[in-house]
């Protein structure tokens, strides 16, 4: 993931309380600024037996935590975005 010093300003700072800031910088930076996807690999991504997070399989969490976790960066979204803006993000695609 990659932004400008811009879009940086604009969506800090990510809050303290368990957001993931892949999930911050991409729901946010969408909200204010237009988004791209560059599909061609910039990068060799290589994922390792040790790592403390990982993004393969099913998830082991519980059911409850998952929408808790969703619950809370939902609320930090709207804190930071506002009701409005969340909500005409999501009706107009």
């Amino acid at each position: 993931m990659a932004f400008t010093k811009r879009v940086a300003e604009k969506i800090m700072p990510i809050p303290p309380c368990g957001v993931a800031q892949d999930v911050w910088f991409a729901v946010l930076g969408n909200m204010y600024f237009p988004v791209e996807f560059i599909y061609e690999p910039l990068i060799l991504f290589r994922r390792h037996d040790g790592n403390v997070s990982s993004s393969m399989g099913k998830s082991h969490d519980s059911v409850s935590y998952r929408l808790s976790y969703r619950w809370v960066t939902l609320k930090e979204i709207i804190k930071h975005a506002g009701l409005w803006r969340v909500l005409r993000n999501l009706l107009v695609d």
